[in-house]
Parts: structure tokens; C-alpha cells; sequence
């Protein structure tokens, strides 16, 4: 067993298994209509590997390394080091006929950054390190037309508005699905600015996917809904694409995250202050007012002694007349007509 991270460095396909390399994979996608991600990490290579051998001014070291598993960091404040990764990266988009190039980056930065600075100019190397890394990106968009960069950092840990400008963040946290608390969290904080983050937040090897259904409960409805965000992952573990139960309902949830999706581009209002407590309810809305409509999502966590709820919806006309359905499970709901002050 070789962890893909012992070989971070080693950014070329290995002959064993791509003999003509990989641009007869991207040819073939492109011919079946399909787009194709690589996920690299150019930013941290293993010491013996031919790029820190051959350019080991490129990169910094720590102070002392004491780890069991030394790196290194590319010095993207560099000039010499940020033109040649990227170059590297544009040949291999250009190659392997990539349409998305996902850059992750898990290594932790300031002991390296620390170390490379003068006792007089502290802050430096990391200033020159970032204005480096969006050189970089912006390169590859230009060299590129259409490229998509996927922005990973052991999930979530580079949203932030430059980022934002030039990247989408399919995977937005390592946390996953071990908190749902924090899941709701999430989506909460970021919708304000981050509008197009994604979540592989699903996992049919966690529970309640983990034991045989019944799949249609209030709970697998509460999991499901507090994870949508503008993608969404699903990893069909024991309990699924070989369970017709599991099948069924997956595809009845799947039918309703489908619909609802478009509102998470409108503009957001928490409904219900930021919490994590475990007996509040998370309640926020999209409202779209170009097309006069909106969604309100309502979550009544797991410890919340209240059977009901009281919000104010946003930008609602008290004299209007609107339609309004209430969907308590997936099932389509009978369409009401409330005037806005009712609402």
C-alpha cells in the first residue's frame, strides 16, 4: 500500500499503468462528451523526488523537521518557481485535455514561511507566497479558455473572495457529515459569500444509510435537506445502488434537490440567528426577485423541545397574493393561495 501523499511530487503518469499516458483517457472523455478533472497538489513535494532534486531553490524547508514524513513547500513568491509549476500545470491541461484542474493543497504553511523570513520583514515570504498562487491561477485561466479550477484544501480552508474569483469549491470541508450541526453551519455562513460551494455531504456507509431502511424517515429527510448546497455528492456505500429500496427513495431525493436547487443562487436571509445548539432549529431563505419567487428552509434539530416555529420571511408584499406549498416530506404538497401579510 503506497498513500497517495508519499508521492506528492511525482506529478507524471506512471507506465504501468498509463504505458501512452494520459492523453488517450482525456481524448476518449472528450469523445464521449465529458468533461475531465486531475486533482494535483503542486505546492508541497517529498524530498526525493526529481522536481526538488533538479529546482531545490523552489522551495522552503522547515526550521528543523522533525516529521516522520518530511516536505517541502514551493515558493510560489518566486519567480523562477511559480513560472515553472505553472508551466508544468498548463502542459499537463493541455496534454491530458483537462476541463477542470482541481488543486488541493494539505500542508500546514506558517513553520515554513516563518522560517524563510527576515528578522525585519516578517509576513513576507506568506504575501509573496499568495500574490503568487493567484499569478499562477490567473495564468492558467488565460492559457486556457473555459478551464474550471476546483479549489481544495483539505476541503474548505481557501474560501476566501479571491479565491472565490477564480475557483469553485466542489469539496467545502474534510468535516463531512460527522457533525450535522456544523453542516447546517456551513451552508449558513457561506451562503452569504460563497454561493457556489459543494459538498460530497452523503454517505451511505453513515448512518441511518448504514442498516437496511426504511429510508423515508423524518431523519434521513432532516440529513438529506441541511447538506443542500449548490452540488451535491452521493457515495453509495453497502446500503445502496444494490438496494432497490435505497435506489428508490435516493432517486425520490435526489428528484427534489433537483428542483429546489436553482433558489441557491438567489440572495440568501438566515431566518433564525448562527447556532450549533443542539435544541435551537436553523430556518434561512433564497429569494428570487427577478422571477417573484423563493424558498424557505426550516430545520427542527435533534434535541429542540418545540414542535413549531415562528419566522419572518424576507421581502414579502403584505397586499400580494401568493402561491404557497409546504412540503414537510418529498410528496408534492396542495398549493395555497396567503396574502403576504399572512405570511
Amino acid at each position: 500500500w503506497n498513500p497517495w501523499w508519499k508521492n506528492r511530487g511525482d506529478w507524471f503518469p506512471s507506465p504501468l499503468y498509463y504505458p501512452n499516458g494520459i492523453h488517450p483517457l482525456g481524448a476518449a472523455l472528450k469523445a464521449d462528451g465529458f468533461g475531465f478533472s486531475l486533482w494535483v497538489e503542486p505546492e508541497t513535494t517529498m524530498p526525493d523526488t526529481k522536481i526538488a532534486k533538479d529546482h531545490p531553490g523552489w522551495f522552503l524547508h522547515r526550521p528543523s523537521e522533525s516529521s516522520t514524513h518530511p516536505t517541502f513547500l514551493a515558493n510560489l513568491g518566486n519567480p523562477a518557481a511559480r513560472q515553472g509549476l505553472t508551466d508544468m500545470l498548463s502542459d499537463f491541461i493541455t496534454d491530458f485535455g483537462m476541463t477542470w484542474y482541481r488543486q488541493d493543497f494539505n500542508q500546514g504553511s506558517q513553520d515554513f514561511w516563518k522560517a524563510a523570513d527576515a528578522p525585519d520583514r516578517i509576513g513576507m515570504t506568506e504575501i509573496g507566497h499568495i500574490e503568487g498562487l493567484y499569478k499562477m491561477w490567473d495564468d492558467l485561466l488565460a492559457r486556457h479558455p473555459g478551464l474550471r479550477i476546483d479549489n481544495c484544501a483539505s476541503g474548505g480552508r481557501r474560501l476566501d473572495i479571491e479565491m472565490m474569483s477564480r475557483s469553485f469549491a466542489v469539496w467545502r470541508t474534510d468535516y463531512r457529515f460527522y457533525d450535522t450541526l456544523a453542516e447546517q453551519a456551513q451552508t449558513q455562513a457561506l451562503a452569504y459569500w460563497v454561493p457556489e460551494n459543494m459538498g460530497f455531504e452523503t454517505f451511505t456507509g453513515s448512518a441511518p444509510w448504514s442498516k437496511p431502511g426504511p429510508y423515508s424517515t423524518p431523519e434521513s429527510l432532516y440529513l438529506m435537506r441541511l447538506g443542500y448546497d449548490a452540488g451535491y455528492g452521493l457515495g453509495p456505500g453497502a446500503t445502496g445502488v444494490n438496494n432497490d429500496e435505497w435506489v428508490a427513495w435516493i432517486k425520490q431525493a435526489i428528484g427534489e434537490y433537483r428542483e429546489v436547487q436553482p433558489y441557491f443562487f438567489g440572495d440568501f436571509y438566515p431566518l433564525l440567528p448562527y447556532s450549533r445548539d443542539a435544541e435551537a432549529w436553523t430556518a434561512w431563505q433564497w429569494d428570487r426577485p427577478e422571477s417573484k419567487d423563493g424558498l424557505v428552509m426550516l430545520m427542527r434539530r435533534p434535541k429542540s423541545p418545540f414542535a413549531a416555529i415562528e419566522v419572518r420571511a424576507r421581502h414579502l408584499n403584505p397586499d400580494a397574493t401568493y402561491e404557497v406549498e409546504s412540503r414537510t416530506t418529498y410528496d408534492h404538497a396542495p398549493i395555497k393561495s396567503m396574502k403576504g401579510s399572512e405570511l
